[in-house]
């Protein structure tokens, strides 16, 4: 649990103080908690995977295993039961940027911080990840695209778009031969689209300009 509560207060900024929705106990007594709950609608997307998953629905700080907390989806299989499998909070005023300590979640596969304020670099340490889809669109972030997220070879679908990130996009893009879905336009990349994009044959859209 401490892990993902040092990736949650590295999102956070005092000068956001509160997220739009599923913000923490504004207490420890349990009528705090249970009105905190009431007011996260959070849902995280339901993917396609088997065994089931069940996705949390409380506010997140609440008492109990990080798996309850809204937006979190667990592994439920013997093997990697009760590690993060998913971490989906679109739209929530989340800012700050993203730690290091992310590459330690050795399990997650689905990563969605869609429509934010989170800036910076994304950490190279992403690229430790077994990510089917990394969501990060409508965001505030800069520098190139990790050269280790380029290794990550069961990438299914990669939302860069509408964010300030810049570089050239690497000709090791033709690793990403399970990809499905490529969005980064309306960044400041540069350089020449690479061939190895012609590669991509599950590719069903791709947005670069």
């Amino acid at each position: 649990m401490s892990l993902l509560l040092r990736f949650v207060a590295a999102l956070l900024q005092e000068k956001v103080p509160t997220w739009a929705e599923c913000n923490a106990p504004t207490g420890s007594s349990q009528s705090a908690i249970d009105a905190a709950n009431q007011k996260c609608t959070i849902v995280a997307t339901k993917y396609p995977v088997k065994p089931d998953r069940t996705p949390g629905k409380d506010a997140w700080l609440t008492p109990g295993p990080v798996c309850s907390w809204a937006g979190i989806v667990c592994h439920s299989d013997d093997r990697r039961g009760g590690t993060l499998d998913q971490i989906d909070i679109e739209k929530n005023n989340l800012s700050g940027s993203l730690i290091d300590e992310i590459g330690d979640l050795p399990n997650l596969r689905f990563l969605i911080l869609e429509q934010g304020n989170i800036g910076g670099n994304i950490p190279e340490s992403i690229g430790n990840l077994p990510l089917l889809i990394v969501d990060f669109d409508y965001n505030k972030f800069t520098g190139p695209i990790p050269q280790t997220l380029y290794n990550v070879r069961s990438l299914q679908q990669l939302d860069l778009n509408d964010n300030q990130m810049t570089g050239t996009i690497s000709s090791n893009v033709a690793n990403w031969n399970r990809m499905t879905f490529l969005q980064l336009n309306n960044n400041s990349f540069n350089g020449n689209i690479p061939p190895q994009v012609g590669s991509l044959n599950r590719l069903s859209e791709y947005k670069h300009i």
